[in-house]
């Protein structure tokens, strides 16, 4: 009987600890315009917390800064309403110790796993105590979940193969899916890239799948749905190529527009004549693809700026690529490195390029280089010491100006009479030195 005992107590021991939360409970997934954010609760390391999260295509979660950090409150705020725990909570973040510790910086010396950024010019941290001071020690950080503290979503910082709760994974994505909105009774279920399945989110990441079943038992089944890109345009629109023709789906000819306003995103137009309905923008708006959401014309098909386009309501925004800035036209890029070289001027006419006036600017650099060009003219001089005279050739002389043919003419005169007056030079001083020698 005591070794049943004994057993027992060491089978207990071992369990692993699941805070109240069942299995289904220990996740949860939040998303924004462009990354989603992931919680698991799993006794691991940093090291491992990592791994996991990269299995997932994603890292550990940065945050630089507050509308990030609210991003990551909303999601544990979610988390704790659709699980329970009775103690704090430790989770992995992205964040750990590269060097020494400082306490005069805002990250205190730590780093960003995934960042570029110097950490220096980090100025968002949410510290709850000083950092263990150490140049050697391998630290990383861990944030606190306990809702109903003032240390909530407070960082720590704790050895790296010390074992948290949980971790936090980040995601990042180009685009998001609203809601597949459905025109009559049915349910949705969602699958993202980073294995979350769910239809309690707002925003569904691009790539992401979405199985739709009509009717109040769910026994008919629509053709499988992915959030994908439309066309060359910043919209992210459910598509499946098992359709031709997208629109409302679970749509019945008894509810038209008064089951969830017929899945339009605006407005909804009942058409009595043939029992259908169809849905309508408002002003400064078009419908999409999928014939119920409303997007914005596309100003940037074709594109209109010389590199970027934003596409808006009303227009469209032009920017750059890194290394150019916007010119004064708003459309056109302009070499940042050039306009430090002040040929800006040269190359853009109000900010627009010109070929012409390139070429022009080319020629007349070339022109004023030919002016340039030293013409060389040949002086001589006579050098006299103790014993003899001598001609010595001087360093030819440069003029700043290109000879016309009319001073062409008259520079080869000129040099003729150089030459005469050098040799009637050169023969006195033959004399002179013929009657010094005798």
């Amino acid at each position: 009987m005591g070794n049943q005992i004994l057993g027992l107590v060491f089978c207990l021991c071992f369990l692993p600890i699941s805070y109240g939360i069942s299995e289904k409970e220990n996740t949860e997934a939040f998303c924004s315009t462009n990354a989603c954010y992931s919680v698991l609760l799993k006794k691991v390391t940093f090291t491992d917390a990592r791994n996991e999260c990269s299995k997932r295509k994603g890292d550990l979660v940065t945050i630089h800064n507050k509308e990030e950090a609210g991003h990551i409150e909303s999601l544990l705020w979610k988390f704790t309403n659709t699980a329970t725990f009775t103690q704090p909570l430790k989770l992995w973040i992205g964040l750990q110790l590269k060097s020494c510790v400082h306490e005069n910086q805002a990250l205190k010396g730590f780093s960003w796993i995934s960042d570029t950024q110097d950490a220096m010019e980090i100025q968002f941290s949410n510290w709850l105590m000083e950092p263990s001071k150490t140049c050697t020690k391998v630290r990383c950080v861990s944030m606190k979940l306990q809702m109903d503290s003032p240390d909530n979503y407070k960082w720590s910082d704790n050895p790296c193969s010390s074992k948290a709760d949980g971790y936090i994974c980040q995601f990042m994505f180009q685009g998001m899916c609203q809601r597949v909105a459905l025109a009559g009774p049915g349910h949705v279920e969602y699958v993202t890239h980073f294995n979350f399945t769910s239809s309690s989110l707002d925003l569904f990441p691009s790539g992401s799948l979405a199985s739709v079943s009509c009717g109040h038992n769910g026994e008919h089944k629509e053709p499988l749905l992915e959030c994908q890109r439309q066309n060359e345009t910043n919209v992210y629109l459910w598509q499946s190529s098992h359709l031709d023709k997208l629109g409302p789906f679970c749509a019945s000819e008894e509810l038209g527009c008064k089951y969830n306003n017929g899945g339009c995103e605006h407005g909804c137009v009942e058409h009595p004549q043939n029992k259908s309905f169809s849905c309508r923008c408002r002003d400064g708006y078009v419908l999409a693809h999928d014939l119920v959401s409303c997007v914005y014309p596309d100003h940037c098909q074709p594109n209109p700026c010389e590199q970027k386009c934003k596409n808006n309501q009303h227009g469209f925004e032009c920017s750059c690529s890194s290394g150019f800035a916007l010119a004064e036209n708003q459309i056109n890029c302009i070499n940042v490195k050039q306009c430090h070289k002040g040929e800006c001027e040269q190359r853009s006419h109000n900010g627009y390029k010109n070929e012409e006036l390139e070429s022009e600017y080319n020629t007349t650099t070339s022109s004023i280089k030919r002016e340039r060009e030293p013409q060389q003219t040949t002086q001589y001089s006579i050098i006299q010491n103790e014993d003899t005279p001598k001609v010595t050739r001087s360093t030819p002389m440069t003029s700043m100006k290109t000879a016309s043919p009319r001073s062409s003419s008259a520079n080869n005169k000129s040099n003729c009479n150089v030459v005469r007056l050098s040799s009637k030079l050169l023969l006195s001083i033959l004399c002179v030195s013929a009657i010094l020698y005798f």
